[in-house]
């Protein structure tokens, strides 16, 4: 012992450079290095796999309720996984275990709910809306921003992609008008046009359905059409 002490010693940076020179992966086998990682993590998915698997054998042998306990199973399983990665990711890990939360009644009969989301204001208050988005692109979590409609009308991807066109109207009015979002090839978009000022078209309907101009006038000053 005394004589692996002193060898260890005498290597620069002692123990822990020892270990390191062990865990070198770039050097001896490829193979065998992956193999050296691999097979413990696979050991262990299979020893987690192989929990899930027991505990529905048991439930499938549940008399008369084998089959609405392994969905509801199969149901709550993702939901509590959700509910304890996202209390995790926002410093709040004991709400998962909180006896408030163990059923729709007991949400129902306290003020759980209204805690958390005030707390989970406070929290979002601490963050700007671009480090939000930085910090759970950094924990792989898909998120997009609410976005108003001035965000969209200047939004050049939607633009580009064709979801927003500028179109102008009479009176050189410019307005940026929404697109449908799915685009066939072989359809192109139709086009916008302007509908008109109340009443531009009324003397030139009326004239094609038989009325005289003085008809038409009439109307117009009992105010009926305009």
């Amino acid at each position: 012992m005394n004589g692996l002490r002193d060898r260890l010693q005498a290597m620069p940076g002692g123990k822990g450079d020892c270990m390191r020179e062990t865990n070198d992966f770039s050097k001896g086998s490829v193979i065998k290095n992956i193999l050296k990682l691999a097979l413990p993590m696979t050991l262990a998915q299979l020893i987690n796999v192989l929990y899930n698997i027991v505990d529905r054998i048991y439930i499938g042998m549940i008399p008369e309720h084998a089959t609405l306990s392994l969905t509801g199973l199969g149901l709550c399983l993702p939901i509590i996984s959700i509910v304890i990665a996202f209390a995790n990711l926002f410093g709040m890990p004991e709400i998962a275990d909180d006896p408030r939360a163990a059923s729709l009644e007991a949400l129902h009969e306290t003020d759980f709910v209204v805690e958390i989301v005030t707390r989970l204001n406070a929290i979002f208050k601490t963050k700007t809306v671009a480090e939000w988005e930085a910090f759970l692109s950094e924990n792989n979590v898909s998120c997009e921003r609410m976005r108003t409609i001035r965000d969209v009308s200047t939004d050049e991807q939607a633009i580009a992609n064709g979801y927003i066109q500028k179109v102008t109207f009479k009176d050189d009015l410019e307005v940026m008008m929404p697109c449908p979002p799915m685009q066939l090839t072989e359809y192109a978009t139709r086009p916008y046009t302007s509908a008109g000022r109340l009443g531009a078209d009324t003397d030139s309907i009326f004239h094609d359905l038989g009325y005289t101009d003085s008809e038409i006038a009439a109307m117009k000053d009992s105010g009926a059409i305009q």
